[in-house]
């Protein structure tokens, strides 16, 4: 699957895939989204919400629900959600770190020493004026 330069790859049947980024890459393991349990209408949810609420928490597993046989809105319990963020987090940090990387073999930036020299510098520079 590609969207928008990400790919999908599953891995060893379903629960596990792999979540490419541009040269980034991610593994995810554990149950995809069941589809049988997964999709529901949005008045079936507003007839049993505590029912979906405990599924929600129990599963872990988004919730898709459809208006006129569309899908339009995705129900998620906030624990599951927050676990949506740290992997791409992880990834923002990993690409920094890359870039600089990237940025210093090219001989962008400043020396650690010339840095320090010219903070120490103006530190004491501020502190005289005082």
């Amino acid at each position: 699957m590609h969207v928008a330069g990400v790919r999908f790859r599953l891995l060893n049947g379903p629960g596990s895939c792999i979540i490419e980024f541009g040269a980034l890459s991610m593994r995810t393991t554990g149950a995809l989204m069941n589809l049988s349990q997964d999709i529901h209408s949005l008045t079936d949810f507003r007839r049993k919400t505590p029912e979906f609420l405990r599924q929600l928490k129990k599963t872990g597993h988004p919730v898709v629900l459809t208006i006129n046989g569309k899908a339009e809105l995705v129900v998620q319990d906030a624990a599951s959600y927050q676990r949506l963020f740290e992997p791409a987090e992880r990834l923002e940090t990993v690409q920094a770190v890359k870039e600089s990387l990237n940025s210093a073999d090219r001989g962008e930036g400043r020396l650690m020493d010339d840095v320090f020299d010219a903070l120490e510098k103006d530190f004491s520079g501020s502190k005289a004026r005082k």
